[in-house]
């Protein structure tokens, strides 16, 4: 009987996309790049831990980062039981702030591409403890800044000036590119 490969349908780059949200995970190492798929030898998945290199957030497409969401609430879940994470540090709703996202990802991250990386000291893991602990501090001050409550998501408060559009926006970028222009102006003379 054949083994049926279950992203045969997929193009390449939503695989690639699949690999860096952490969803493909190779768990022996013996997927081969030239075949198509994605070991740790070329960037692929690292220590078991199915995440590869730095993920951008900003830098992947709505698809990938549903993806990468999708991988990352399952493991926010995990964090929040296993160390008994009140609501007041990571609130339900966190998924729906960009902030949050960026703490946690950036926590998954260091977690599983450093902290049990065979090639690293042995007290990596107690260093990703202590960044848990700064993390916790972070996402708390985070959680009050936004406001809200347990079951309640407060709505972004973006400066004008830092929104994609408006008037405000245009007038903070035209005093950005004036000032810039006159800092290039003071480094040619």
């Amino acid at each position: 009987m054949t083994e049926k490969n279950e992203h045969a349908e997929t193009p390449r780059d939503e695989l690639e996309e699949a690999r860096l949200a952490g969803e493909l995970v190779d768990p022996d190492g013996s997927w081969d790049d030239d075949d198509g798929d994605f070991d740790g030898e070329d960037g692929g998945v690292v220590g078991g831990g199915g995440l590869s290199g730095p993920i951008n957030w900003w830098a992947l497409s709505p698809s990938a980062q549903a993806t990468v969401l999708a991988g990352l609430s399952v493991w926010v879940a995990r964090l929040v039981r296993t160390f008994q994470i009140e609501w007041t540090e990571i609130p339900p709703w966190w998924y729906q702030h960009e902030a949050f996202i960026h703490e946690l990802l950036a926590l998954r991250q260091a977690r599983e591409q450093v902290a049990y990386d065979p090639t690293e000291a042995e007290n990596a893991p107690l260093t990703w403890l202590h960044n848990l602990s700064q993390t916790r501090q972070r996402l708390r001050a985070l959680r009050d800044s936004l406001g809200g409550d347990y079951h309640k998501c407060p709505d972004p408060r973006t400066p004008k000036w830092a929104m994609t559009s408006g008037e405000e926006c245009q007038k903070w970028q035209l005093e950005v590119e004036a000032f810039a222009m006159n800092l290039s102006r003071q480094g040619d003379s």
